[in-house]
């Protein structure tokens, strides 16, 4: 087991999602590894109250996901976690998630992502990057057996769940805060495995997500907006 099992920290952002936090912080507190602490960052002001011990952390404004994210991975960090887990707030865990990401190997670990709404059915094994600087979700809406039960190497994993050793943050710093919403997870991923970190997939570990494939005008604009810089990436 990698030494930083213990002080696994979990980072959840949190914006207008408060209806699906109780089922994820009862997930995480039924962890046969229990973070050693828990992060909830507001990207807005809420009247969700967590669970006694959570550190809360309340933006004055909404600063985007990568920034919300880099606050609570901040935190993690000066209080001696080991790695991190990132967490969007409409997910959960299954009760070994965080006891089989922490001892797998590899420096970026994602859990199979299974659809909350059909959770025999992926959301998300992997992203795999296109020659457009976008990606798109692998095995997505195929049956959760496509995934197989090897841990593998991945092209990068999904920000909605991802489990981060500190040794990445150290070297290649936090997630870019140019990205408001979208990429910043595919972004990070590239630069962590140019710097030759790993990114692997264990299909043991299991989480669930809220997942609908939107493609409104909003997100298409900052996709294309963010994907120049994912483009020049994966020429580097």
């Amino acid at each position: 087991m990698p030494d930083d099992a213990a002080s696994v920290a979990a980072v959840i952002v949190n914006f207008r999602q408060e209806g699906y936090l109780p089922a994820l912080f009862e997930s995480l507190s039924n962890q046969t590894l229990a973070p050693s602490s828990v992060v909830l960052v507001n990207s807005e002001r809420t009247q969700f109250t967590p669970p006694q011990g959570t550190h809360v952390i309340d933006m004055a404004r909404n600063m985007g996901y990568a920034a919300a994210l880099n606050l609570g991975i901040d935190w993690a960090m000066r209080h001696g976690a080991g790695s991190v887990m990132l967490l969007n707030a409409d997910t959960k865990l299954d009760r070994e998630c965080l006891k089989t990401l922490t001892e797998t190997g590899g420096d970026i670990v994602q859990p199979l992502v299974l659809l909350m709404r059909d959770p025999d059915r992926i959301n998300v094994a992997g992203l795999k990057p296109t020659f457009l600087g976008v990606a798109y979700c692998m095995g997505y809406r195929k049956p959760r057996g496509w995934a197989g039960t090897s841990v593998r190497e991945i092209p990068a994993a999904s920000g909605s769940a991802m489990l981060v050793r500190r040794q990445v943050f150290d070297r290649i710093g936090a997630f870019d805060e140019e990205y408001f919403m979208y990429l910043e997870d595919l972004d990070f991923s590239l630069r962590a495995k140019n710097a030759g970190f790993i990114v692997v997939l264990n299909p043991g570990a299991i989480a669930w997500h809220e997942y609908r494939l939107r493609l409104g005008p909003k997100k298409l604009f900052r996709l294309f907006d963010g994907s120049k810089k994912i483009r020049r990436l994966l020429r580097s």
